[in-house]
Parts: C-alpha cells; sequence; structure tokens
C-alpha cells in the first residue's frame, strides 16, 4: 500500500523539488509522493509550494517567491490526486512486469534454439559440422549465431565441438576395446592417427594408449581440459573398480544390483522439459526440476513422480560439470501447450535396460559406469545412440540418498 512521506522542513531560500519517485523490488514498489513543507523566520510565516511533475491544487505558477508578510497556504496532496498517482505507479510497474515477461519468453526461446543447435552439432559430430550448418540448425543467421552461442554457453562454436570429439573419441577408446585407435581417429574425422594423438593429449593431457592402459595411468592437469575448463582428468574413474581395484560400492552387493537387471520394452514418451543451465551442479537441477514441476501443475498436469524422467547426456568423467548437458523432463499428452523455456520432445520407444540403485547421488555416474562396463559386454546388446535415462522415485533433498530407475536404450549387438 502507497504512504505519504512525513513532512520534510525545509530551509528558508531552499529551491529544491520534491518529485514523484518510483523504485521497484522483487516484492512490489514503494511510491514516494510529493511533499510540502513551511518554516518560520522570525516569527514570520513564510513558504515554498514544492512542486512535482503532476498539476497539484493550489501549485505556484511563478518561480518567484511570495512577500514574506503574505501568508501561504500550502498545498496537500488530495485523496483523489494521491489515487490517480498510485494508478499511473500501478500501471507502470504493470508495465514493467510485462516487458520483463516479454523478455523471459525471449531469453528461453534463444535457449531453445541454441539446444536445437547443440542437438545437431551431436547427431553430426564426426562429419565436423560448419558454422553455417550449425547456425541454419538454430534458425539464426551465420552472422550472428556465433556471438549468441558463446553468450548463452560460455564457449564458442569451435571450442564446443573440439571438447565434443574429444569426449566421444575418449568414451570410444573406453567402451569399444575392439576398435584400434586408428579405426577410432578413423570414426572421429581425423586425418590420421598421429593427428588424433596430439589433439587428444592436447585436450585430455594424456595420450589414447595411455588412457587404455588404466593399472598405469594417473590423473592429468596438463591439458586443456583443465586448463580451459578446470578439470582435472582421472582416467581411472573411466573403469569398473573390478578394472581399477578401487571400492565405490561393495563388491557383493554391486554383483547383485548388475545381475538384478532387466530388459524392458518401452512405449515412446511425449514429454515437456527443461534443460538446466549449469549442467550436472545439483543446485541447478534442483532449481530446474522445481520450475518444471512447478509449470506442470500451473497446466493441470498429473503431480506423478513415475511420470519425471531426466535425460543426462554427457559423461561427467570426461565433460566438466557445468558443460555436461541435463533434461528435466515430465510425460505429457498432446492436449498440453508448451511454451518458451520449456520444449517437447520424444523419449522414443524401444528396448531398454532397466536397473534399480539406492544410495549416494555422487556415485550415479560411477553406477552407469558399472553397467557399461560390466553388465552390457555380457547381455548381447550394444547401447543405442539415446542418453542414459534417470527415473527419480524419492526426494534426495529430503531423504540425503538418491533412489532410481538408471534406463540404457539398447539396440542388437552388431556383428
Amino acid at each position: 500500500m502507497s504512504t505519504v512521506s512525513p513532512i520534510r522542513l525545509a530551509r528558508f531560500g531552499d529551491n529544491s523539488d520534491s518529485q514523484s519517485q518510483i523504485s521497484g523490488d522483487r516484492q512490489g514498489c514503494l511510491l514516494n509522493l510529493p511533499r510540502a513543507a513551511a518554516t518560520a523566520v522570525a516569527g514570520r510565516p513564510t513558504a515554498k509550494a514544492f512542486s512535482d511533475h503532476h498539476s497539484l491544487p493550489g501549485r505556484a505558477t511563478s518561480s518567484a517567491f511570495p512577500p514574506l508578510s503574505v501568508p501561504v497556504k500550502i498545498a496537500y496532496p488530495t485523496q483523489q490526486k494521491i489515487s490517480s498517482v498510485a494508478n499511473r505507479t500501478t500501471c507502470k510497474k504493470f508495465s514493467r512486469i510485462k516487458k520483463a515477461m516479454k523478455k523471459t519468453k525471449a531469453h528461453g526461446e534463444y535457449i531453445r534454439r541454441i539446444n536445437n543447435a547443440i542437438k545437431y552439432i551431436a547427431a553430426n559430430i564426426d562429419s565436423k559440422p560448419s558454422l553455417d550448418e550449425v547456425a541454419s540448425a538454430s534458425h539464426f543467421s551465420p552472422f550472428h549465431f556465433h556471438r549468441i552461442f558463446h553468450g548463452i554457453t560460455g564457449e564458442t562454436v569451435n571450442d564446443f565441438i573440439t571438447r565434443k570429439r574429444m569426449e566421444l573419441a575418449a568414451n570410444r577408446l573406453v567402451c569399444k576395446r575392439e576398435l584400434t585407435v586408428t579405426d577410432i581417429a578413423e570414426m572421429g574425422g581425423f586425418s590420421s592417427s598421429a593427428n588424433f594423438a596430439k589433439a587428444f593429449k592436447l585436450y585430455f593431457g594424456i595420450t589414447p594408449s595411455q588412457l587404455r592402459d588404466p593399472a598405469n595411468v594417473e590423473s592429468s592437469k596438463i591439458g586443456k581440459i583443465y586448463s580451459k575448463y578446470g578439470k582435472a582428468f582421472d582416467a581411472r574413474s573411466l573403469y569398473s573398480q573390478f578394472v581399477t581395484d578401487t571400492v565405490n560400492f561393495n563388491p557383493d552387493k554391486l554383483e547383485k544390483l548388475l545381475m538384478d537387471v532387466k530388459v524392458k520394452q518401452q512405449e515412446a514418451k511425449q514429454v515437456a522439459y527443461l534443460t538446466s543451465p549449469k549442467g550436472y551442479d545439483l543446485d541447478a537441477i534442483f532449481e530446474t526440476w522445481d520450475k518444471i514441476i512447478n509449470w506442470a501443475q500451473a497446466s493441470g498436469i498429473e503431480n506423478n513422480e513415475s511420470k519425471r524422467f531426466a535425460l543426462c547426456h554427457d559423461n561427467p568423467m570426461v565433460t566438466p560439470t557445468d558443460k555436461c548437458r541435463y533434461d528435466a523432463t515430465i510425460e505429457i499428452d498432446d492436449s498440453v501447450p508448451v511454451g518458451a523455456p520449456f520444449a517437447t520432445q520424444t523419449i522414443p520407444a524401444g528396448s531398454y535396460a532397466v536397473a534399480y540403485y539406492k544410495g549416494d547421488g555422487d556415485k550415479v555416474s560411477n553406477f552407469y559406469m558399472e553397467l557399461y562396463a560390466n553388465w552390457l559386454p555380457a547381455s548381447g546388446f550394444e547401447p543405442d545412440n539415446y542418453p542414459p535415462i534417470a527415473q527419480y522415485l524419492n526426494d534426495s533433498r529430503q531423504d540425503g540418498y538418491v533412489e532410481m530407475n538408471a534406463y540404457i536404450k539398447l539396440k542388437e549387438l552388431s556383428a
């Protein structure tokens, strides 16, 4: 509620004017209404009516002071005038809110388009997509696209593509042991294995051959992944604890978890999603879930935890935490309107490995690595080209642990 400020005493000859000032904050705005005052000099009443930008009753039309012997009637704002000022202030406030909403929607649309560019890069990473091709996927002009991309992701397009090529190569070196270093270099579009090895060492600080020797390799802080992104590269974290003799999980319990993995057929799911602004950063993930859950409730979507899925696009063992891509998704039907910053996608139908996990949230990525290293090779399947999915079964903020089903999309093992 607007309030009238206390009367301020003014010295004789004070030529300052009081103006209506509007200050807004997240909770609302406070209106400082015009003030008027007078003081006595040598026992004689003198005054100047303080003016503002509004025409108040009794406002002086001359800048000259009245004779000292003539009393001046001070013009106080009427209730009608207060209401008028307050109404104009309210209109201005709503105008600012409307502009802010438009700005938020525009920013959400930019993020949606940049996410489309990132998806295009991921789908065509081995062919080294050009700037024009990536810009076309985002529907931005190539002239402006690289500035917009850098402004939102914090990386240039070239740095992003280089990083994704190196991360994919590292995953292939670990998970596709049947391929030679030369094979992986060719798959990644490198002109030779020597050029690939040079680029790999420049980025990770170790050679591809060293990555394939986890018993002797040590963590590195000399590659670009550390100097540019601040991430020390620990090659041993990419391998099962049964290979590196580390203990992330109780061995007996881990073996039981791996034995209980099921292969299930899943139908396609239409989902609305919101991408975490800081990757796998825990606070950013919680904030992202809060936003999309609030949106879903406001849209009349059933509050059902079984219809919430997280798409975890990147391996945090090779990708800096804040650069990982994490989508919080909620299953919807076609009748639900979805606008920026939210978007829609389809979780495809098919065969999925489903593994139950309950434990420390910091070890979820290690659990996925155990599935890839131990369960998949003996399953008769290989991972399809789709990110792992997490279906959370509890609120880890309240419980202090994570309970979830981990999904990995499968395809038949090719000869």
